[in-house]
């Protein structure tokens, strides 16, 4: 088992998401890309990544292995997805962090993950998460996660998230006499992202596993580590959002793309849309954004993220 903690700390100290030119340089040196001029997580570029570690599968086996794919995923969320598996493998790069774009955390975990390769570093589940502070205590680790049920919500079910939820969110505006055309509604919306617990994925057991670590030695939980510790509870996670385009906002939604929130959506998977109402203008229903949120707070036992 492999600790590179202090290692990957050392290429990202606090957290940092900017000035990524020296890890870009020192990339630029190991890899056949040229990275230094590079701006994005461009295909090439994963595979080079993927390539340079090494595996006995290429990424398009690898790939294939992972409990959600879908053969309609976009080719570089399939190559993405690949090189996190393996970084995953070799240095305990977290299951439930994708690599979600050009920033110095991922550039951080992919420079790490080629220097354990070529050092030998033998791959495996069992190493060190890479993220977690250098000085955290990971007896705290030791503790099993309790058993998860599925509460029940007493709110309505007005569309479940599917293939055919641009079409479907439409027709949920209809029926409610909402205009749906870009620009003519503005709309509050609640959305149930709780995962389902008797199929839990492994990447929602993984973050659990984060919060209830951190919680219990006194660190402070990012907000994905806050939801998970609901589900700890057995306590339900809501997204309350404003759109002016609610169909092609709920498509995005669905495939985890919807910009600020995309980090958010792609481990909470949307379940079911349970309240959509229509305000006269943009800052009036922002306004009611803020007090859906606050009021579901006050009144559910539900973890409540607000976009």
């Amino acid at each position: 088992m492999a600790d590179l903690r202090q290692e990957y700390h050392d290429k990202n100290p606090n957290g940092a998401q900017s000035h990524t030119q020296d890890i870009q340089n020192e990339l630029d040196g190991l890899i056949e890309y040229d990275v230094a001029n590079e701006t994005s997580l461009k295909n090439p570029f994963l595979e080079a990544c993927f390539n340079r570690i090494g595996h006995s599968q290429s990424w398009e086996e690898l790939v294939r292995t992972h409990e959600s794919y879908n053969d309609s995923w976009k080719p570089q969320r399939k190559r993405a997805t690949a090189l996190r598996m393996l970084m995953t493998e070799q240095v305990g790069w977290p299951s439930d962090e994708g690599l979600l774009g050009f920033k110095r955390k991922y550039l951080a975990g992919i420079l790490v993950a080629i220097k354990a390769s070529d050092r030998g570093i033998t791959r495996s589940e069992d190493h060190v998460q890479i993220t977690l502070d250098p000085t955290f205590d990971l007896t705290h680790y030791s503790d099993d996660l309790p058993n998860r049920t599925h509460p029940e919500l007493d709110l309505p079910t007005l569309m479940t998230f599917s293939d055919t939820v641009e079409s479907d969110a439409f027709a949920v505006l209809k029926e409610q006499s909402i205009d749906p055309s870009a620009n003519n509604h503005h709309v509050v919306y609640v959305i149930d992202c709780t995962p389902d617990a008797d199929t839990e994925r492994s990447a929602i057991t993984s973050i659990r596993e984060d919060a209830q670590a951190k919680k219990k030695s006194g660190q402070k939980l990012t907000e994905r580590e806050a939801a998970a510790d609901f589900l700890n509870e057995s306590k339900c996670i809501l997204y309350v959002g404003y759109s002016h385009e609610f169909p092609s906002r709920m498509s995005r939604h669905y495939q985890g793309k919807s910009s600020g929130s995309a980090d958010f959506v792609n481990l909470y998977k949307p379940k079911r849309l349970m309240e959509v109402t229509d305000y006269p203008s943009e800052s009036d229903a922002k306004k009611m954004e803020q007090i859906r949120a606050e009021q579901l707070r006050r009144e559910t036992d539900c973890y409540v993220y607000q976009a």
